[in-house]
């Protein structure tokens, strides 16, 4: 995981770096206080899985930074874990309604980090499941609601290359087939849909595959050839089809 830690204790930032360390896997970026965490947040470039905040940070407290977190579309599902010396009840409800589950409270021990840690993970991983556009959303910082309306978009892209790479009789039509696939696969890459660029990339290659090195010359493929290797393709796209809940 992709791990950010707001704290202004050094010897804090210490342990939990040591205690992460020890759980291969977690890349642990830290921070002295909460206005450093936001901006980290906001203009870094960095994508993170999850922030670790001390309740108590300076400048800008915890639950004053969750809120900010909570109000960006692009950061609102963040996990976070907030380290606190007490639990006091009015801390506890605020971070409840701002849908903070888990707590370090200090001192902490590598027991009690790592399994928040990992129980942080699988809830990401199965709010993942559950909507798959969240983990993109964040990436591209778009809300997942756009990440619907881009795959949507793409997929019918890739029908609409699918028609013409069926009706391609010459050389030169598969060639701007195969440069109009490219491009489609780099929006796949964007997307997160690498099997569906992998399938697309399997059908340009039964494009040149007829390609006479002797004489210098591509052949066309036969229209059954390429019928053949576009079901991958459609498989695919029905996949991701159901799997967001789009028509087929």
């Amino acid at each position: 995981m992709n791990i950010l830690l707001a704290d202004d204790d050094s010897t804090n930032r210490d342990l939990m770096r040591r205690i992460t360390a020890l759980d291969p896997g977690h890349d642990l970026t830290e921070v002295y206080d909460g206005e450093e965490a936001w901006t980290m947040l906001r203009e870094s470039g960095q994508t993170f899985d999850l922030a670790i905040i001390d309740l108590a940070a300076t400048r800008l407290d915890g639950l004053a930074l969750v809120e900010r977190i909570r109000g960006v579309a692009a950061l609102r599902n963040l996990s976070v874990i907030l380290c606190t010396a007490v639990k006091d009840r009015q801390s506890v409800v605020r971070a409840a309604q701002l849908g903070v589950r888990h707590y370090l409270v200090k001192p902490y021990s590598r027991e009690a980090v790592l399994e928040k840690i990992r129980s942080t993970a699988a809830e990401k991983a199965a709010r993942t499941a559950a909507d798959p556009t969240a983990d993109i959303a964040q990436r591209l910082g778009v809300p997942p609601g756009a990440v619907t309306q881009l795959v949507t978009a793409l997929l019918g892209k890739v029908r609409a290359w699918m028609d013409s790479a069926r009706q391609a009789q010459t050389p030169q039509e598969f060639t701007r087939a195969t440069i109009e696939s490219n491009a489609l696969r780099g929006a796949c890459a964007n997307l997160s849909l690498r099997v569906l660029g992998q399938e697309m990339e399997l059908v340009e290659a039964s494009f040149t595959r007829n390609y006479c090195e002797q004489h210098g010359d591509m052949l066309a493929p036969s229209p059954l050839e390429v019928a053949e290797e576009l079901k991958g393709v459609e498989a695919e796209l029905n996949r991701i089809a159901a799997r967001l809940g789009l028509p087929g």
